[in-house]
């Protein structure tokens, strides 16, 4: 079963609003490649905490499919086609690519320990 964490779901969106400001302006960045991996790795990590199921492995490549390959390489050509004066640079594929790698590592890895926390917790017995 997966339910949704509402809380995560609206800092997704208002996360993802921001992002598309900056991916669809006109501005020029002076850290643009920091600026690509942070913001799918942020963006890769809430996608990942939005859904709370028991199958860590759906959902690693449920935000793998929808964050690495439809968000960090379609973006990029999306971007391209809406606002003409930018320019394409590979770059930053590899740059969202990485950070959303990292990011979904990095959850993958504290979800894995939470949940290994869970399982070795002290059973507290009282004796009579």
């Amino acid at each position: 079963m997966i339910t949704i964490r509402y809380s995560v779901l609206i800092v997704f969106i208002l996360s993802l609003i921001g992002a598309s400001y900056l991916g669809f302006s006109s501005i020029n960045l002076t850290h643009d490649k920091l600026i690509h991996f942070a913001t799918f790795f942020i963006l890769t990590t809430e996608f990942f905490f939005i859904f709370r199921t028991r199958s860590l492995k759906q959902l690693s490549y449920l935000t793998f499919v929808v964050c690495s390959l439809c968000g960090g390489i379609g973006s990029e050509f999306l971007q391209h086609m809406v606002n003409m004066k930018r320019v394409f640079d590979p770059m930053d594929i590899l740059c969202n690519l990485a950070g959303s790698i990292f990011g979904l590592s990095l959850s993958i890895v504290y979800q894995s320990y939470g949940e290994g926390i869970k399982k070795t917790q002290p059973v507290e017995i009282e004796l009579i």
